[in-house]
Parts: structure tokens; sequence; C-alpha cells
């Protein structure tokens, strides 16, 4: 098992540097071909779409370079990532590039949440906040990106009257309705700016009902609308982002950023996690704390 597993590992390697050094060859030298540098360009090489960037440049250098979607999907994998299994790497590449039923990613497809790490001032200390965002639908059939959890030590329940009340109310679901009608939103686009725009929730605070999901919220997401609206919380900073994937039947992916000088880089599979439906369920509450 052991030789398998160093051999598929080795096939991966040999992929992703025989495709960089024929780019060399052909002296084309930019970051942006080595690099993922976005997500929509992480969705584009992920499909093997014909207008992505990536693809075209390919094209253009060197119109007989061999190489075909198994190639542009072993380079979105971080290679140097521990959490990776060879065989699940090599299960999932057959699953997606199948010739009958190949898959692919759609950003409508509202089983991909965006993780936030944020910087707080509560209290006059600075606290570690998570934000957990997803793709929603409005009225209008346009999209948002939506708060759909929050976590932090700092929204754990206390034993004070206001979290015992809050809770019981969330309990009894006797708090108020998050209108589907909204007027402030952060665009579809957010993701595309690394949520620069997030500082407008907690700036916006008589509106911040509008920036989050429809459904029913947890504890810890309720406690952070009640802080914000009572400016009891400054918003300071974005510290991290990372993209969890659940839209491909099953398998998780968990995607980070990675700036580093080399061909693997950018926007990569960190973690790839082989999950039914069940343990997606479970995933989302244990990890993302979306219930």
């Amino acid at each position: 098992m052991k030789k398998i597993y160093q051999f598929t590992l080795l096939f991966l390697l040999l992929t992703n540097n025989l495709i960089f050094s024929q780019i060399k060859n052909s002296g084309f030298t930019s970051q942006f071909a080595k690099q993922i540098n976005s997500i929509d360009d992480f969705f584009e090489r992920f499909n093997f779409e014909k207008s992505a960037p990536f693809r075209q440049y390919l094209n253009k250098e060197n119109p007989n370079m061999p190489y075909n979607r198994s190639n542009f999907l072993t380079i979105l994998f971080n290679l140097n990532s521990t959490q990776l299994s060879p065989i699940h790497v090599e299960q999932f590449l057959k699953q997606v590039v199948d010739t009958i039923n190949p898959v692919h990613l759609n950003y409508n497809d509202h089983h991909w949440y965006a993780e936030i790490i944020c910087k707080v001032t509560y209290q006059k200390k600075i606290q570690k906040l998570k934000l957990v965002l997803m793709v929603e639908e409005a009225a209008n059939k346009g999209y948002s990106w939506n708060i759909v959890a929050a976590d932090g030590a700092f929204l754990k329940m206390n034993n004070t009257p206001a979290d015992s009340l809050k809770s019981a109310n969330l309990k009894e679901n006797k708090l108020p309705k998050v209108s589907n009608n909204k007027k402030f939103f952060l665009t579809p686009v957010s993701h595309g700016i690394d949520f620069t725009n997030l500082e407008n929730v907690f700036i916006n605070k008589q509106n911040i009902d509008d920036y989050i999901q429809t459904k029913q919220k947890s504890f810890e997401l309720a406690k952070l609308i009640d802080l914000i609206k009572n400016s009891k919380i400054v918003f300071n900073q974005i510290s991290n982002i990372s993209y969890h994937l659940l839209q491909i039947d099953g398998w998780i992916l968990k995607i980070d950023y990675f700036s580093r000088n080399n061909d693997n880089s950018g926007w990569l599979i960190n973690e790839l996690i082989m999950a039914n439906e069940e343990e997606k369920k479970i995933y989302l509450i244990k990890q993302l704390n979306i219930i």
C-alpha cells in the first residue's frame, strides 16, 4: 500500500512539473501562468473552460503541448499538503473527468462556503471571529454572499439573563425572521475582492439583518447580530480566507491560499475528504458551525 501511495504522488508531481517545464521552455515567465490568483480562476481551470486565461496562454505559446483536463486538475492540488491521500486524489480525478458524467463547479450552487477569519475588538480586547458566508439567491433572482454562521470564544453562551433568553428564543423560534427582500447585501463578486467589503456589515449596523441568511441561526450568530446592532463590537481586519466546496457528490474540498515563489501556488486544494451526504451535514456543524 505504501508503494502505491508513493507512486501516485510521484505521478502527480511529475505531471505538474511537466506542464510547467514546457511553459518555461516556451519563454513565458509571468507569475500569472504559475499562480491560481482567484477563486474564479480556480473554477475556470477546474472546469477546463476554453476561455480560461491559463489555457489560452498554453494554446498560444505552445499549441502542440499535450495536456488534458486531468493535467489541469492535478495542478489545483497543494502538492506539499500532508492532508491529501494520493489514493483519494486518484479516485477523485477519475470521477471528475468521467467521459459520460463529467463533474463541474457552479458558482450559483449554494453548496460552497467562504470561511473568513477576522480580528475584531470586543470589550477593549482583540478577539478572533470566524464568519462563514454562502451564496444565496434573492427574491429578484440575483445572488449575493450572506453570513450563514459565526463562531468565536466571546460568542459562546454565558450564564447571563441575556444569553439565556436568547437561547430560549432560538429554541422556540421566536427571533425575528430575516426578510428575503433585502436592500443591502455583499455583492456576488465579493470573493473577487477578498471580501474587503465585509466591514460594511459592521458599519451598516441598523441593516445588519440584510446581510444574514434567511434560514435558522445559531446562538453564536444571533449573539453577534445583537453585538453589532448595539455597537459593542468593532471590525478590524480579515486574517485569512478559506473555501469549503461540498458541491461534488461524495467529496468535500477545502481550498486555501498559498503565497510562495514556485509553480504550485495560489488557491489550491489543501484537503480532500471522502464524505456522503450525512457526513457532509456533520462537517457543516462541526467545522463551520452551520446548523
